[in-house]
């Protein structure tokens, strides 16, 4: 016991250092390696999330769709959007995004997931940049 508790001291003292300093660059190293990775990954999610965010708020404050119909897997049909409300949010989608988004996309059996996905893949890189 009075071996362990010295080389503990010892190893506290001596290796401390050398044991954190170590440690640290390497935990830093793992931590950020990690870190890039999480970001790497999570990133595309957390755009689309922002893009299908936004499409909700859209349609619930715009249209006055209730929130409880506002599911990935709603049409707009379903939504009870005609034909020139489509046409009002693709123009307010486009205006907000500052995106392209084709006309024959209004279509009534289009999803909101289908949507979201075709705004998202409008938008380039760059915007989701933070600025400078």
């Amino acid at each position: 016991m009075s071996t362990n508790t010295d080389c503990t001291s010892h190893t506290d003292t001596d290796t401390d250092t050398d044991t954190d300093t170590d440690t640290d660059t390497d935990t830093d190293t793992d931590h950020t390696a990690h870190a890039d990775r999480t970001d790497t990954d999570r990133t595309p999610v957390d755009h689309r999330a922002a893009v299908r965010g936004h499409l909700v708020t859209v349609l619930v404050e715009k249209f006055e769709v209730p929130l409880t119909e506002v599911k990935p897997e709603a049409t707009l049909d379903s939504l009870d959007l005609d034909s020139l409300a489509r046409v009002e949010l693709f123009l307010t989608l486009r205006e907000q995004w500052s995106i392209p988004l084709p006309e024959e996309d209004t279509a009534g059996g289009l999803t909101l997931n289908q949507l979201a996905e075709a705004v998202y893949g409008q938008i380039p890189a760059a915007a989701w940049q933070e600025p400078e």
